[in-house]
């Protein structure tokens, strides 16, 4: 579910960020970059606030998804902002 706060952010056009979901609503966008071949970062991006609990959950999940979707021996999770919504 995407609380109206939230309408129209979880992608541009026919791009979808990856998108992290609390209790069944939108809490969150990610991103996964690969520029070094040795690093995977993912950049988690909170759209409102974060619990110290649900950072830490995030935060095992975003592990496990790089240790899937990447081939990088060492993984990152940042949380930082890179969309500009003009807020």
């Amino acid at each position: 579910v995407i609380p109206p706060a939230y309408k129209g952010r979880n992608g541009v056009g026919n791009q979808a960020y990856g998108t992290v979901l609390a209790d069944g609503f939108l809490a969150a966008l990610w991103r996964l970059d690969e520029t070094d071949p040795d690093t995977s970062v993912l950049t988690v991006q909170a759209l409102g606030e974060l619990g110290p609990a649900l950072r830490e959950e995030i935060t095992q999940e975003a592990v496990d998804l790089q240790t899937v979707m990447s081939g990088a021996p060492t993984h990152d999770v940042r949380f930082a902002t890179f969309v500009d919504f003009g807020d």
